[in-house]
């Protein structure tokens, strides 16, 4: 019994920290943002537009996309590492669960979808898992996929 009420507490965590929390903090940026600019554009009625120039050279146009590319790659493996702690840790709490993962995860994304599918109803892993975004399935099934086991 007390396994069983770990497990639905950790789900329940897992839950609030991937489906609630996003959006909450979405939402509020957006709206913060939403003020700023509508703020901003009544104070500045006669604001004029400028434009800048961009580099033309090409190695120096490739310089700095290939920096926004790494740096966004970084920002968002960060963002990613956060979120599917939870996740991760519920896993590794099982080690058969977690083997079993990683084996289908090894197999590929249709072999670990059916390995998710096959746990029995009772399992809240199974609901953690199958609530997780497209994007977080695809980047823990990576992750699994690059484990040693």
């Amino acid at each position: 019994m007390k396994k069983s009420m770990r497990m639905a507490a950790a789900t329940a965590v897992a839950a609030v920290a991937l489906g609630v929390a996003a959006p909450m903090a979405s939402a509020t940026e957006s709206a913060h943002i939403a003020r700023t600019a509508i703020s901003v554009s009544a104070a500045t009625p006669s604001a004029s537009v400028t434009t800048a120039t961009l580099p033309t050279s090409a190695p120096a146009a490739a310089d700095v996309s290939a920096a926004d590319s790494a740096a966004h790659a970084n920002a968002l493996a960060a963002a990613k590492g956060g979120r599917l702690d939870p996740v991760i840790k519920l896993l590794k709490k099982s080690p058969d669960a977690f083997k079993s993962a990683v084996r289908a995860a090894k197999n590929g994304a249709s072999a670990y979808h059916k390995w998710v599918k096959s746990l029995s109803w009772k399992n809240p892993l199974k609901y953690t898992l199958m609530a997780l975004p497209g994007y977080l399935q695809t980047e823990l099934i990576n992750w699994l996929a690059s484990q040693v086991g």
